[in-house]
């Protein structure tokens, strides 16, 4: 009998350094996602990255996500296509240890949202000094962690198509 691709369940194993350093709820949001949804993002003046709730941006002229504009809307990602990230998400030696930071600003790049039933957990990674924010919609959280942004460089890259990736990861 064949196996069917389609019917194998791509869980991936969490290390628990992980879960504490995102919270369980929302580590549970983003590895146990019933969708997950991802968007390519820019910023109206790089002078407000940080302050990306107060950018004033018209919605119907100009969709955003958290005051970001989204250049490119990928739509929703299959279990195979989100594996790979979640597999780099889910590895401690993925993020900075507490206590090191980078000085770079916050420059949004790519963003995904995670859904599970009714609750949700949005994620911006920038590149340009490996942060990322991650946002629990519910429960209005925000965190902040810097990682080692040459693994999510390498899995966007496949999407973004972007000259700029390409030539930062041959550095």
């Amino acid at each position: 009998m064949q196996s069917n691709t389609n019917d194998v369940s791509l869980q991936v194993q969490v290390d628990e350094p992980v879960k504490r350093l995102l919270s369980d709820s929302v580590a549970q949001i983003i590895f146990e996602a019933d969708s997950v949804k991802m968007f390519s993002l820019s910023v109206k003046s790089p002078a407000d990255t940080l302050k990306m709730d107060s950018l004033q941006v018209d919605s119907i002229k100009h969709p955003n996500f958290h005051g970001c504009y989204i250049l490119h809307d990928y739509g929703m990602l299959s279990k195979a296509e989100t594996y790979p990230i979640l597999h780099i998400l889910s590895d401690r030696d993925y993020y900075i240890p507490e206590g090191l930071s980078v000085k770079s600003p916050f420059t949004p790049n790519v963003a995904m949202a995670f859904y599970k039933g009714a609750a949700s957990v949005d994620i911006i990674f920038s590149f340009t000094g490996g942060q990322m924010y991650v946002i629990m919609k519910n429960e209005d959280r925000l965190y902040f962690k810097y990682t080692y942004e040459r693994l999510t460089m390498k899995y966007f890259q496949n999407y973004l198509k972007s000259e700029k990736i390409t030539e930062y990861l041959k550095l």
